[in-house]
């Protein structure tokens, strides 16, 4: 088990990420003509990347406020429409 902790280590994967709730906020902004990226421990995270790496996450519109300032420690990078 501790082998497959110090791979995960080496190749930067963590536990958890809130793709849904990323792909849902990154999906309304897109809707208001906003270009999104977010930054997530360290790492950068598009809407395409979180699309395509988590294809079943994606949650209606109404469900996605559930979590809206509960992420701190989430940077949102917003483009030059803002």
């Amino acid at each position: 088990m501790d082998l497959y902790k110090k791979q995960f280590n080496k190749w930067g994967w963590k536990k958890y990420l809130p793709a849904g709730w990323m792909l849902n906020k990154a999906r309304k902004r897109r809707l208001e003509g906003k270009d999104t990226e977010f930054e997530f421990r360290g790492k950068a995270y598009t809407e395409d990347e979180l699309r395509n790496r988590f294809p079943n996450k994606e949650q209606p519109l109404e469900s996605a406020s559930k979590f809206s300032g509960e992420y701190c420690w989430l940077s949102l990078w917003t483009g030059t429409n803002n």
